[in-house]
């Protein structure tokens, strides 16, 4: 997708604050639109690609607190991860919150930048932000943060609430050029898993899912870009981010099929594009497990205002316990070598 503006990012985006109509009461436009909402409902399975293994680097910190550090991470970190020009910035976020989620439902999603484009979108999320920098989409909705004490978004009206997700939601479309996602229900993945590290966990099989997706995508679309992954640092799952990281590395099938060039963690607070993911894979949290399996609510006009202008614009996939079976085995298949990923680090 071409980063620069087009018409359907400068278009008008729906109240973020009311949701689609009833199932009873839907129009035959909605119908379609939730039929065909990005392939969400298509089932994972990749053929394998051939490509070159380049330059493998990471870096692991920024230097620095507050938003100069934040300031920092935004505008000399795409430079740092892919130098030179070209290649591809993506962000990916974990999104699972196990006092809602009932059904299991466990998702990565995130967004994938041209390096300019990352740039501009840092400038402008955080000059959109200001004082309700760093934006957490959980905060946000609920006004609380995890230890239920009022957030900095308490103050804001309902109507400045909306205001402030549709700008945002605006940016998005308008700086992105890739959205990725992948889902699965977490306790299909602990009951089929196999005992090989890095793919042990519905984190890692999401990761690597998403990291599939965007190498085919670029595959697909004739392009040579590189990628650069970037991660939440600190958060539960980093640790298999790592491991994976590394494993991309040393297999050079696996670098090949993400496409890998480099990697960082980041933490949230100082990433505006680790905020946009985080965004992103809340909505689709709550859309995949509130929706689609639940059938207990419309889809967010949030959701739909970040997928309808372009719906190709989304690379996703649910994963079904079938597809996990099929996955497991291939993955099985492709690591010969299954000892070393049994040992633990």
């Amino acid at each position: 997708m071409n980063s620069k503006e087009t018409p359907e990012s400068k278009a008008a985006t729906p109240s973020t604050e009311s949701t689609l109509s009833p199932t009873s009461q839907r129009t035959p436009e909605e119908d379609r639109f939730l039929a065909d909402f990005p392939r969400y409902l298509e089932r994972c399975g990749e053929p394998p690609m051939t490509v070159k293994r380049e330059r493998n680097y990471a870096v692991d910190k920024a230097e620095g607190d507050g938003q100069n550090s934040a300031e920092w991470v935004g505008q000399r970190l795409p430079e740092i991860l892919l130098p030179g020009r070209g290649g591809l910035l993506a962000v990916l976020e974990a999104y699972f919150d196990e006092s809602e989620r009932t059904g299991g439902v466990f998702c990565v999603a995130g967004y994938v930048f041209a390096p300019l484009q990352a740039k501009r979108f840092d400038r402008d999320w955080r000059k959109l932000m200001g004082p309700y920098w760093p934006f957490r989409m959980a905060e946000f909705v609920h006004r609380k943060d995890k230890h239920n004490r009022p957030t900095k978004f308490e103050s804001l009206t309902i109507d400045e609430r909306d205001a402030l997700l549709r700008k945002a939601v605006e940016l998005i479309n308008h700086r992105t050029t890739l959205a990725v996602s992948a889902s699965c229900n977490i306790k299909d993945v602990h009951r089929l898993s196999p005992n090989l590290r890095g793919f042990r966990s519905a984190y890692s099989v999401c990761c690597h899912i998403c990291m599939m997706l965007l190498g085919k995508w670029i595959e697909d679309q004739g392009r040579s870009d590189r990628v650069a992954y970037v991660f939440e640092a600190g958060n539960t799952f980093q640790k298999e981010a790592e491991f994976l990281m590394r494993l991309s590395k040393q297999r050079p099938e696996l670098g090949a099929f993400y496409r890998y060039e480099s990697h960082a963690f980041v933490p949230k607070e100082k990433s505006s594009a680790v905020q946009a993911a985080d965004l992103y894979a809340w909505e689709l949290g709550k859309f995949l497990d509130e929706t689609v399996d639940q059938g207990r609510r419309a889809m967010r006009q949030s959701l739909r205002a970040l997928t309808f202008p372009n719906p190709k614009r989304h690379q996703g996939r649910v994963i079904s316990e079938k597809a996990l079976r099929k996955y497991f085995a291939d993955i099985k298949a492709a690591i010969r070598d299954e000892q070393s990923l049994r040992d633990d680090a």
